[in-house]
């Protein structure tokens, strides 16, 4: 029999794309959503959905019935995640949950105020067996981010990283080895860095301006324009300083780190960024 999958929050773009994976792969998920009929429009088959929200743990019993196993994927720059997750996963242990994959990211471990990093710390230590997957940047940032995909089209990528080195990854290939790690055996209490390319945004201009056939440059900003620039854009000063903290952690190479060859445990070769501007090219348009 399939071990029961529960993936909250599953219509956030990485669980929505576990939940898809899964479903393809015939496990029994399903998948916790705040609203019931915004989620049977996801069209997804083989799914079973529950109601289930962070905010309200009165929710928490229904959805964790015979759960076996848990994804989650929490926002890098909320500042509040680790208080909206703690309650759920305090109950997942109460009531047998044997494994949580947790979806984490490349470079935690050195922002002491991370809320990801304290989700870790809580996994590690709640006798519940883990998988951290820590990942790189997102290929997807770069479309379905509004601010910078709209420098892109005006062409331009503002940052200040310096010519610093990122591990980025496309999200498919991240939830792929989610949906491995929750699916087959060999991933239990391990921590695995993933990523698909070591680039830098220097780069990363170069590529994009070779797809789309138009100079794309990288404009190289101090920290307190980078701060300036998200506040005007509505970004909380508490996420903008979070932001600040991890340019700076890049530009010191904390970023840079790639330990997991992924097409080993995919079984095939990962989606490059050249594949993604390519697949993506009419979102610059």
């Amino acid at each position: 029999m399939n071990q029961k999958i529960l993936v909250p929050d599953a219509t956030g773009r990485v669980n929505s794309e576990v939940v898809k994976q899964l479903a393809a792969k015939g496990a029994y998920v399903v998948a916790g959503v705040r609203d019931l009929d915004a989620a049977r429009s996801m069209g997804w088959r083989g799914v079973e959905l529950t109601l289930l929200d962070y905010d309200h743990p009165a929710t928490f019993n229904n959805a964790l019935v015979d759960v076996d196993r848990l994804f989650l994927a929490l926002p890098l720059d909320d500042p509040d995640a680790y208080e909206s997750v703690i309650p759920l996963l305090e109950y997942a242990r109460q009531v047998g949950v044997r494994h949580v994959v947790l979806l984490s990211a490349v470079g935690v471990e050195r922002i002491r105020i991370s809320p990801l990093r304290r989700v870790e710390q809580f996994l590690q230590n709640s006798r519940m067996i883990y998988t951290i997957l820590r990942s790189g940047w997102f290929f997807q940032h770069f479309v379905d981010d509004e601010f910078i995909g709209q420098d892109v089209r005006q062409g331009f990528l503002r940052f200040s990283t310096g010519e610093a080195k990122v591990s980025f990854i496309d999200l498919r290939d991240a939830a792929a080895v989610g949906v491995i790690a929750l699916t087959e055996d060999g991933h239990a209490n391990k921590m695995y860095n993933v990523s698909a390319q070591v680039m830098d945004i220097v780069q990363i201009a170069e590529m994009l301006s070779k797809v789309l056939g138009r100079p794309i440059r990288y404009e190289q900003i101090t920290d307190q324009e980078a701060m300036r620039v998200m506040r005007a854009r509505g970004i909380s000063r508490e996420v903008a300083k979070w932001w600040g903290l991890t340019f700076q952690l890049m530009r010191q190479g904390a970023y840079s780190d790639a330990q997991l060859d992924i097409s080993v445990v995919l079984g095939r070769p990962v989606i490059t960024f050249k594949q993604f501007v390519q697949e993506n090219i009419h979102a610059w348009d």
